[in-house]
């Protein structure tokens, strides 16, 4: 781009005296025109500049005054006059118009022909147009290649970057970071400022627009970025941002950009294809490993190394579960569809942090197996459960993660371990969401398998049969104060607090559950007795 101060350098403009609207030298010249009626504004565009003796507006000062205002609400850069031939000076309705309104006013010498000063503006313009054909030609073929290649989103960020000049960053459809060249200073902390931005884009999907400058932080100094998202086929696939921190972006930059987004867009759909047909082999191996049905056990080795994974290895079971309440008002399709999306980012989230694993999708269910070695699996799926819900932020899921395991017979003893532990978080949690791990809950499990023998009712019955009837009959809160009171450690004085009772209150209570009961709490047998039973309970929900 050439200012309307560098070219007032160059050729017979040299001799030029700026009379007015020196605050404006900065104006892009785009283009020169001479003016010999003022009609020709009608057709300027921004950044064009005119060249005027004013021959057809003599003695007009009304006419004079308009074509002032006119050039400038087109956004013209300014306009030379050339004095002494037919106008003595500038005119004083041009002079106080372009000073009242923001336009540069160039007074030339009567020595100096038109020609001295269109010749060398013509000739910088036209090497300025060369010089953005030869740019836009090298972003094209730059671009182009990166496709005919089969370059991967690493390549196409490193040649972004090196068109722009700039360090470039490129996010995938639920603002993870996935590739970034030149910016390797920008940590968490600094990404975080872009969280409002991703949570409105993410949410709008498609409908999102770019581009979109931010204020970012980079190297110790707040730098301007600009950050574009990649929509394609009605889809939201990424984005890419580009920091400002080497030279300024200008329109062939943003053109590189809009274009680079294409690119990332149809890069991210040919990993997601790939993935989709990957777990769909994967898919099948966990399937028939689960069932039993997957050969012998060297035949099953010899699939899962085919696979990426070893089964020889430490490996864990995770189940993550859908609600049925979330999918209850849409029909099969989109709840296939919303699963399908879900296992994608869980696949990324996985392949991302570079553990071996392999999926399945069962209705509801998605069912991952895990390398485990040197791996925290709770954090992995913490991670899994982030990204999906950046995504889909009203989809809550419950996850339940089974003991280590090597061989297959381990590996469905894990699944089966992962299940009941999901189940069991379920009913302890009364149904809000969380993550069940079997070390945490193996405890609970084995009172689980006791809850559901026939003659743990019969048990229940004998000893809290009567208090349950009481509380039923009365109304009263008898066996929700015993929770509370065990939850508490046996420790009144909060057992009253966060039941918002009085201290006397809870001593009649807990009276009423010893006389009901029969069971004293000085016995300290007792209180195990009917800790157990209220867990019982709670585990047959």
């Amino acid at each position: 781009m050439v200012t309307l101060s560098e070219l007032l350098s160059k050729g017979g403009l040299a001799k030029g005296r700026v009379v007015a609207g020196k605050d404006y030298l900065s104006n892009i010249v785009t283009w020169l025109h001479v003016l010999e009626s003022p009609s020709i504004v009608d057709w300027m565009a921004p950044g064009e500049l005119v060249i005027t003796n004013l021959y057809s507006l003599i003695e007009k000062p009304d006419m004079q005054r308009e074509l002032i205002r006119r050039m400038k609400d087109a956004q013209a850069a300014g306009i030379i006059i050339k004095v002494r031939r037919w106008v003595e000076d500038i005119p004083k309705a041009i002079f106080e118009e372009a000073e009242n309104c923001g336009l540069p006013i160039i007074e030339l010498p009567p020595e100096v022909s038109y020609h001295q000063v269109m010749q060398p503006v013509y000739t910088i313009l036209l090497n300025q147009q060369l010089e953005l054909l030869e740019r836009s030609e090298q972003i094209h073929r730059s671009l182009t290649e990166v496709i005919v290649t089969g370059g991967e989103i690493d390549t196409l960020c490193a040649t972004i970057s090196e068109l722009v000049a700039n360090p470039v960053l490129i996010f995938d459809s639920t603002a993870t970071l996935i590739a970034e060249y030149g910016a390797n200073d920008c940590k968490g902390e600094n990404l975080a400022v872009l969280d409002e931005y991703f949570t409105k884009a993410i949410s709008e999907g498609a409908q999102t627009k770019g581009p979109v400058e931010i204020q970012f932080s980079f190297q110790g100094r707040p730098v301007d970025a600009l950050i574009t998202p990649a929509v394609a086929g009605e889809e939201l696939w990424g984005f890419l941002m580009v920091l400002q921190s080497g030279r300024p972006i200008d329109n062939l930059d943003r053109k590189t950009m809009e274009h680079g987004v294409l690119i990332l867009a149809l890069l991210e759909a040919k990993i997601r294809s790939m993935r989709i047909v990957e777990s769909r082999l994967k898919g099948n191996f966990l399937h028939d490993l689960l069932a039993g049905k997957a050969g012998a056990e060297e035949q099953m080795i010899y699939r899962s190394q085919a696979l990426g994974l070893d089964l020889t290895a430490s490996l864990t079971v995770a189940v993550f579960s859908l609600p049925e309440t979330t999918c209850r008002d849409i029909s099969d399709e989109e709840t296939f569809r919303l699963c399908s999306r879900i296992l994608e980012q869980i696949i990324a989230e996985v392949s991302a942090a570079r553990v071996p694993a392999i999926f399945n999708h069962e209705g509801l269910k998605i069912i991952a197996l895990f390398e485990t070695e040197g791996q925290s699996v709770p954090r992995l799926v913490e991670a899994c459960i982030k990204r999906i819900r950046r995504s889909f932020p009203s989809v809550e899921l419950n996850v339940g993660i089974g003991g280590n395991s090597t061989g297959s017979s381990q590996i469905i003893q894990s699944y089966e371990d992962a299940l009941q532990v999901l189940r069991v978080g379920k009913k302890l949690s009364a149904g809000k969401p969380g993550i069940y791990t079997y070390e945490n809950l193996r405890i609970y499990c084995l009172l689980d398998n006791i809850a559901s023998n026939p003659k743990t009712n019969i048990f229940i019955s004998e000893k809290l049969g009567a208090l349950i009837e009481y509380d039923k009959t009365k109304g009263n809160m008898l066996v929700p104060t015993m929770e509370e009171y065990f939850s508490c450690h046996r420790n009144a004085k909060e057992t009253a607090a966060r039941l918002y009772i009085h201290r006397h209150t809870l001593s009649n209570r807990l009276r009423q559950i010893e006389e009901i009961t029969g069971l004293s709490f000085d016995n300290p047998e007792n209180f195990f007795v009917l800790e157990l039973l209220l867990h019982l309970i709670k585990l047959k929900g």
